[in-house]
């Protein structure tokens, strides 16, 4: 019983100590578009596109090797900008899904893919709304979008 004691408390220990590591491990940059970019080197992406919603600067990136995107996001602080990796790359033609922004904000997001590159703006018609979407790269994103029933494309 003693060494569960002792193992327990070990493991709280070196959760903290690695929560308290990501902590000091964040870093902090002057400007928004220097935090998108640092964020984006080290993973190796470009930016398709970014939203900026309720305070918060959600971005659509490509990896340079794949044909997948992911999403991150910028936090503000009186420290300066810092970037959030969000949801790891993934390949997918569409997607609806709430984004938990690092400030614990959740964003309802909409991503997709366009089949033809020289598509520049999509659709999407639902039950009350139409929402009409900017298409970057072969993708467009947007928020708080309802589940909708037709897609149009636009040259």
């Amino acid at each position: 019983m003693k060494r569960l004691v002792i193992m327990i408390v070990l493991i709280i220990v070196t959760l903290l100590i690695s929560s308290c590591n990501k902590v000091s491990e964040q870093k902090w940059f002057e400007t928004i578009d220097e935090t998108i970019q640092k964020g984006l080197t080290d993973s190796d992406s470009i930016e398709i596109q970014r939203l900026s919603i309720e305070n918060e600067i959600i971005v659509l990136f490509k990896l340079n090797d794949a044909d997948a995107v992911g999403i991150g996001s910028v936090t503000v602080s009186d420290k300066g900008y810092s970037w959030y990796p969000g949801i790891h790359p993934f390949n997918a033609s569409f997607l609806q899904l709430d984004y938990q922004t690092e400030s614990k904000k959740v964003i309802s997001l909409t991503i997709g893919k366009v089949r033809d590159v020289t598509i520049k703006e999509v659709i999407l018609e639902g039950k009350l709304n139409n929402y009409e979407l900017k298409v970057v790269k072969g993708y467009y994103i947007g928020t708080n979008i309802e589940p909708f029933y037709m897609y149009k494309s636009l040259p």
